[in-house]
């Protein structure tokens, strides 16, 4: 095994959802999720169970990103034993994690002699930087070094088109990150918005479209990323909405039988912004 390049991600990339949580290159730091009295790390319970303590109290949680210092204990322990780094983050927009990423390698970079750390905004969330992280150990196993990975990485980012759709707009709206999405406001009730994320939008969520039904929500969503066409890649996150997710899944292997899926959940962290019933459909077109 290769041990010379690690990889760091935030929890939004959902990784530990995934077998590659279980490779020692591979690390994870993970935001906060505060409701009420109660906190806890993302993952440590289940967005069912937050769902639960919003209808209860009718109150949203607020969530919180790794503390800068323990970024940068992370950063400085692989550093001093000689690990170059590669972190990619959640979309910067959704999240301040990135930039408190940056502040890390930079002091760590300035303080230990030979650091090398670069720090990638993946532009957008879940899966797709799970599956970054994928592609990233299997071309450290094939040798390849620090620069050609990074030149890749950011490629990748670059040809990722990332598709969310919610339930509601209530959980935007009261967290504050409505952002472009805001001409929508008008009519809240029945809309379901389908945005898009992702180099292209600068990293926001800009609205594409809006569809009355789910299920139209759901198939106009699957034509958006079709349209991505050459395809090799595929991604799916939902939010207690796991049937909507297996349904997506067998559309998109039907009519790319030849491209992996990957699936996961959005974690506690987004479903707290974005709220239950929430999905979104991931492609990266090919090179």
């Amino acid at each position: 095994m290769h041990d010379n390049i690690h990889i760091i991600t935030d929890s939004l990339g959902c990784v530990s959802e995934t077998e590659y949580i279980k490779d020692p290159r591979v690390h994870e730091l993970r935001l906060t999720v505060r409701h009420g009295d109660l906190e806890w790390y993302d993952g440590e319970k289940t967005t069912a169970e937050m769902v639960e303590m919003i209808n209860q109290s009718g109150k949203l949680p607020t969530t919180s990103q790794p503390p800068l210092g323990e970024v940068i204990e992370l950063f400085t322990k692989l550093a001093k034993d000689g690990k170059k780094i590669l972190a990619i983050n959640v979309d910067h927009v959704l999240s301040g994690t990135h930039a408190t990423f940056v502040m890390a390698a930079k002091q760590v970079m300035d303080d230990v002699p030979g650091a090398d750390i670069r720090v990638l905004d993946s532009f957008t969330a879940s899966s797709p930087i799970a599956g970054l992280v994928a592609d990233v150990l299997t071309m450290i196993d094939d040798g390849k070094d620090i620069d050609e990975i990074e030149k890749w990485t950011l490629d990748a980012i670059r040809r990722t088109y990332s598709f969310f759709s919610v339930e509601t707009l209530e959980y935007l709206q009261k967290g504050g990150r409505i952002g472009k999405m805001a001409g929508l406001l008008g009519s809240i009730l029945g809309i379901r918005p389908i945005t898009n994320l992702g180099v292209h939008t600068e990293g926001q969520l800009i609205p594409v479209d809006k569809m009355r039904t789910r299920k139209k929500a759901i198939a106009r969503m699957i034509e958006l990323a079709a349209e991505k066409a050459p395809i090799e890649r595929i991604y799916i996150a939902n939010c207690e909405c796991e049937e909507d997710a297996k349904h997506i899944a067998e559309v998109m292997q039907t009519q790319f039988p030849d491209v992996p899926i990957l699936s996961t959940s959005v974690g506690t962290v987004l479903a707290a912004h974005l709220g239950p019933g929430a999905f979104g459909i991931f492609v990266r077109q090919k090179a």
